[in-house]
């Protein structure tokens, strides 16, 4: 994966994630969009606290029986990859949405300043306009006199 994201995707480019400064790439695709410090990052944590548990389940395993069974190795990897898999999902799902949010509100924020900007300018020009009628009807009044 490149680390350069297209300019229209910069507003949601997590730079204060740890881990993609250190890699200098994201190392998956909801981290291009995340904006959590990597302390906070949920993908991170799932990753700790799955590995530290099946690591107990396998010292509990090994201290009471002697042996870690392999149906215990097999079906605690199986459980990490399938709930790795939906977790991921819905974070990213989240993210996603929260980046479109992002996006859309400083869409509408330049929208509100180029509205800004256009009533200023009409606002001047009805202004100026009322001024010039004003001049004009003096410059009768001068003519007719």
């Amino acid at each position: 994966m490149s680390s350069e994201v297209p300019e229209q995707e910069n507003i949601c480019l997590n730079k204060d994630c740890w881990l993609v400064g250190t890699l200098g790439y994201s190392p998956a695709d909801r981290c291009l969009i995340c904006k959590l410090r990597f302390r906070e990052c949920p993908f991170s944590q799932f990753l700790l606290t799955g590995s530290s548990i099946i690591l107990a389940s396998f010292v509990v395993s090994y201290i009471l029986e002697k042996d870690v069974p392999q149906t215990l190795i097999i079906s605690a990897f199986i459980s990490f990859l399938v709930y790795g898999y939906l977790f991921n999902r819905s974070t990213k799902d989240i993210i996603e949405s929260n980046c479109s949010l992002t996006k859309a509100k400083k869409d509408l924020e330049e929208r509100a300043v180029e509205l800004e900007r256009f009533y200023r300018l009409t606002v001047g020009r009805e202004v100026r306009m009322s001024e010039l009628k004003k001049d004009i009807e003096r410059l009768k009044a001068e003519v007719k006199k």
